[in-house]
């Protein structure tokens, strides 16, 4: 998960863009695959951005990498988990949109 600090950051990579996405990909428990490392490059500016680095790799997150749900520390926090869930899919073919992300239980009062 993104917490706009360095603590999951590799020091020591030849890329460290590529070990900080396996380290995300790890943490979502989802995995970039070829196709959709392809479908990059048919998108308007897509092959600058992906330039000569390939995020599909099987290469291994940092071992001190959580996974998403073991950060969760009440039951409190169902629902917000519930819905990073849903949210923070790596697939942008299935993942959902902004109109159901805000229809979501999660944005709903009680």
């Amino acid at each position: 998960m993104y917490t706009c600090t360095d603590e999951y950051w590799p020091d020591h990579a030849d890329h460290p863009q590529v070990q900080y996405f396996r380290n995300l990909q790890h943490g979502i428990g989802q995995r970039m695959t070829a196709e959709l490392w392809d479908e990059v490059a048919k998108i308007k500016g897509g092959k600058k951005v992906r330039g000569a680095l390939k995020l599909y790799d099987n290469g291994q997150a940092e071992p001190n990498t959580p996974p998403l749900m073991s950060l969760k520390r009440s039951y409190h926090a169902d629902h917000l988990f519930e819905f990073l869930q849903y949210a923070m899919v790596l697939d942008w073919n299935v993942r959902p949109t902004v109109e159901e992300l805000l229809n979501h239980d999660f944005f709903k009062k009680n």
